[in-house]
């Protein structure tokens, strides 16, 4: 259990599970490998690339990864509707809430090729990231604060 002020004041907290501040961004390489090894004992499953904090106040978000960027913060900039730059899967993080994953972990084993639940897809840039939601086919853009 952790607690985060964000920039704007409001604090955030992990306490409650599942809560509506956490999501879970896995890399390009790790979504391949839980697609392609079937069924998969959920106790197994590999930490996440990275873990994203959302304010439900401000709406920023903080990215927190191993041995990278350690509470890099985000300030929303921008929605829009889908665009095609969406079309490289190559270079996706998949991104799920904790309201998401922990609906999944209630299983005792997983195949994520067969999951019904469409993650967030997340692009970083240089400058931010780009983040889909396509439940709602919308994007939006997040840059550096």
């Amino acid at each position: 259990m952790a607690r985060l002020r964000c920039v704007c004041g409001n604090t955030l907290s992990n306490s409650r599970s599942p809560n509506e501040i956490q999501y879970y961004a896995f890399s390009p390489n790790q979504w391949k490998y839980l697609l392609t090894c079937g069924e998969i004992d959920v106790l197994t499953i590999p930490d996440p690339e990275g873990e994203i904090w959302r304010c439900p106040q401000c709406e920023r978000l903080c990215w927190f990864s191993e041995g990278g960027d350690q509470g890099q913060g985000y300030r929303k900039a921008g929605e829009s509707p889908f665009s095609d730059h969406w079309e490289n899967e190559e270079k996706l993080f998949r991104v799920f809430s904790d309201v998401q994953w922990d609906g999944l972990l209630w299983n005792d084993n997983v195949d994520f090729a067969k999951i019904t639940i469409q993650p967030f897809l997340l692009k970083r840039t240089e400058t931010g990231l780009l983040l889909f939601d396509p439940e709602t086919q919308t994007e939006w853009t997040y840059l550096k604060d």
